[in-house]
């Protein structure tokens, strides 16, 4: 019979940890195998984020992950393994989840200071950059560039570059 245990801790909104103990095996940190699943959706404000199809990263040791795998495709996700450096692994979440909103937010001010309504220039390119996030993610990211920038041409970044030079915080 299988003695196991399982412990699951719920960590932040996105992330549980999952412990156990099999007594055929020695005890590993805090006298247990650990492993954690973090799933790493973006939610929209006021709404859940969807829960099936989205990437939930497993680390931890060998048992607990191989348990943490059974969860996660359980509850419908698409796992990868993290054995390297963690905060590198989040890092690049916090970099995917804030810096391309921070980018439409820049954006949004420079089409605003074109004489586009502010209210309304995050939705206007939205779908732009949503579809380029798309793409970037089915294909090489050099791949997904658009514009003079995917044709290389300097003539036109450079007018690009000189016109932001006049907008406020754009330079």
């Amino acid at each position: 019979s299988d003695n196991s245990e399982v412990c699951l801790r719920a960590g932040s909104a996105r992330s549980l940890s999952l412990s156990t103990h099999l007594p055929r095996h020695p005890p590993r940190r805090l006298g247990r195998p650990t492993a954690a699943i973090t799933q790493t959706p973006t939610g929209r404000i006021n709404m859940p984020p969807p829960m099936a199809n989205l990437p939930a990263a497993i680390a931890g040791d060998p048992e607990a992950r191989r348990i943490a795998q059974q969860i996660a495709a359980a509850m419908g996700w698409h796992t990868f393994t993290v054995d390297g450096d963690r905060a590198l692994y989040h890092a690049a979440a916090v970099i995917a989840g804030n810096y391309a909103t921070t980018l439409l937010a820049i954006a949004a001010e420079v089409l605003s200071a074109a004489g586009v309504d502010a209210a309304e220039a995050p939705a206007l390119l939205a779908p732009l950059a949503l579809t380029s996030l798309q793409n970037a993610a089915v294909a090489e990211p050099a791949r997904a560039l658009t514009g003079p920038v995917a044709r290389g041409d300097i003539d036109v970044i450079n007018r690009h570059l000189q016109a932001l030079a006049a907008v406020p915080g754009s330079a």
